[in-house]
């Protein structure tokens, strides 16, 4: 009802670290739950897809187990080098490329999920003397073509996306090889809108070519700590928001991931409702939209309240 057609979920497995038993990681109920919510989502016609780290991010246990999987005593994290955390496989070696397929088969096995969001970089790469022969965008582009491969080649409908943190694309990225990355993609997010730090040309051209959907953030949302009160903080966000989804669609791009929040806040269930309508429909005023949002949130009692709200 809101524009949205399609939802990622973190943490429905494990909220660190997966085991090295995988099954392990949920009861025979928590299997139910997921069945439960995975048919509920579909019924919505909203795909929702299992957000997954891949070579980096869940993977203490195993490499704790299976040392091997670990190279260098160094990592590379948002262009720092610094001590390995121990959360990252080193994509060279050949079983960790099968620990991925491992877990990519086991949650299809639980869930028979529509897709995944695939995050490659979020804490850090491997920088062992073999991968460290790949630039950072080439890095990221192999390891996210080798997941996404593998998805499409088992399950060629399932979507397959991928959430560009610590990626940045500007004039020094290896374009073959994030093309390669995109020709195994639904879409590819530029999720800290580092295409604009170039220009919009820059952006523009590279949308152009790209084989898949592209996307951003839409600028940025309010995500306030989660021990705050749900109520402490009233900030929508609907005119940025909306000036980045229209620069992005003039643009070429066609994807967008926007950071949910709680709906119990008034500033956030307006600014929802407003940018999912605006993302269906890039067409319409900002104005417009949070005057609908502002109605079925708050419901005024008069015209007057109303455009005191949406103003």
């Amino acid at each position: 009802r809101w524009g949205y057609n399609t939802l990622v979920s973190w943490g429905l497995f494990v909220d660190h670290s997966w085991p090295v038993d995988l099954a392990t990681s949920v009861s025979t109920e928590d299997r139910r739950k997921l069945h439960r919510l995975f048919e509920y989502a579909a019924s919505r016609e909203i795909r929702l897809l299992v957000g997954l780290g891949i070579y980096s991010w869940g993977f203490e246990e195993i490499i704790r187990a299976y040392p091997q999987l670990r190279q260098g005593e160094n990592i590379k994290v948002w262009g720092r080098v610094v001590p390995h955390n121990g959360d990252c496989m080193c994509f060279s070696q050949s079983e960790s490329r099968e620990w991925m397929r491992r877990i990519v088969d086991f949650i299809v096995e639980v869930t028979d999920a529509p897709g995944f969001q695939l995050q490659p970089f979020d804490k850090g790469r491997c920088i062992c003397p073999r991968c460290a022969e790949m630039d950072d965008a080439t890095y990221f582009s192999a390891v996210s073509y080798d997941v996404a491969n593998y998805i499409k080649e088992r399950w060629p409908d399932k979507m397959v996306v991928v959430s560009g943190w610590g990626m940045n694309f500007d004039e020094r990225t290896n374009l073959e090889a994030v093309k390669r990355m995109a020709s195994r993609l639904d879409y590819l997010a530029d999720i800290t809108n580092s295409s604009l730090l170039t220009g919009r040309d820059f952006r523009r051209w590279l949308i152009s070519q790209l084989p898949c959907d592209f996307g951003d953030s839409a600028g940025c949302s309010v995500t306030c700590p989660q021990t705050w009160d749900r109520l402490r903080w009233y900030l929508p966000h609907v005119q940025h928001n909306g000036a980045y989804i229209r620069s992005m669609y003039e643009d070429g791009g066609r994807a967008s991931e926007i950071f949910a929040g709680p709906l119990m806040n008034p500033g956030t269930a307006v600014s929802l409702r407003a940018i999912g309508a605006l993302l269906a429909n890039p067409g319409l005023s900002d104005v417009s939209v949070v005057e609908a949002a502002v109605e079925e949130v708050y419901r005024p009692r008069n015209g007057e309240t109303r455009n005191r709200l949406v103003q």
